[in-house]
């Protein structure tokens, strides 16, 4: 597995590609010049390789940079979207095999929506209104129509919402509308083994976390709150402990470490596992770095370090 490292620092791209047992050779870098705000990896132009997708915070656009397999990159193509891009989901919306976009804006409170032609170009675009400060999306099918629908938090109208795709990459009108207090980061997945899937909310508000447990019609409710947590600016989730039930990492924006806590099949956490980081942990991902079948995770941090943890549980 490789890495993909947005540097504001230098406004570059740091990619580290991976060796079987979890090391990295030196990183290659591309010039972006543009402040990232996040960014997500998908096979833009249907050649097999890797792309890269970044939002550009300081204007109305996302850069789309084309992967030539080596781990290097064409210059990066701007893409119109609504003003203030924050988040990005790179996703199939209209089942034609091909990726599509969508992108947060937390200046216009909507969602833009880009469909891809499969060549790295894309049709025009086309909003969905939010709530107040859409920072966080998520995506998956929440009403078992087969058709990708996506939750964004709305930080500054404490709220998520719940937009149901009808599978040609049009959503309808908010179906839910779920008040928690300042929401910063949404996850899912099916903590509670029914096959609907699940929505958990990291709230700066009230330092909570809460577990949304699905209908399976895009419907969900608060079944479980779990108090006396940082805020959190990532999470990722997996099974860490080799269980088959889901767990969730945390990484929390105030003090230097994050938090594990193991799923038990039911929708509920366990008392939270702290781990030390370098420095204030900001984004997390999720993968099997050194092929042993178990999940590892990667941080990275305000100090620009990024640091692999491997698991190790037997």
């Amino acid at each position: 597995m490789d890495l993909v490292v947005p540097c504001n620092q230098d406004l570059t791209i740091h990619v580290f590609l991976g060796y079987a047992n979890s090391s990295f050779q030196l990183p290659i870098v591309s010039q972006v010049e543009v402040l990232i705000g996040s960014a997500a990896v998908g096979d833009l132009n249907s050649d097999s390789h890797a792309g890269i997708v970044v939002c550009n915070t300081s204007d109305a656009n996302v850069g789309v940079l084309l992967g030539r397999g080596d781990g290097t990159f064409d210059q990066p193509m701007p893409i119109q979207v609504v003003s203030g891009p924050y988040a990005i989901a790179i996703v199939d919306l209209n089942n034609d095999q091909l990726l599509d976009l969508l992108v947060t804006s937390t200046d216009a409170n909507v969602v833009t929506v880009r469909l891809g032609y499969g060549n790295g170009a894309f049709a025009p675009q086309n909003s969905f209104v939010t709530g107040i400060m859409p920072d966080s999306i998520v995506t998956a099918d929440f009403n078992h129509d087969n058709h990708v629908d996506f939750v964004v938090a709305n930080y500054m109208s404490q709220s998520v919402t719940v937009h149901l795709g009808i599978g040609n990459g049009t959503f309808l009108n908010r179906h839910s509308h779920i008040t928690i207090n300042i929401p910063s980061a949404l996850g899912t997945g099916d903590l509670n083994e029914d096959e609907n899937m699940n929505l958990i909310s990291f709230n700066c508000g009230n330092s909570s976390i809460n577990v949304f447990l699905g209908y399976g019609n895009g419907i969900f409710y608060l079944a479980y709150a779990y108090m006396d947590f940082d805020c959190s600016s990532s999470d990722v989730i997996g099974d860490f402990n080799g269980d088959n039930h889901l767990d969730v990492l945390i990484s929390l924006i105030g003090p230097d470490h994050f938090s594990l806590m193991f799923g038990d099949g039911t929708g509920t956490l366990g008392k939270p596992q702290l781990f030390n980081s370098h420095h204030q942990p900001l984004m997390l991902a999720l993968s099997d770095f050194n092929g042993d079948n178990r999940m590892n995770f990667v941080v990275s941090d305000s100090l620009t370090d990024v640091s692999v943890y491997l698991n190790e549980c037997i």
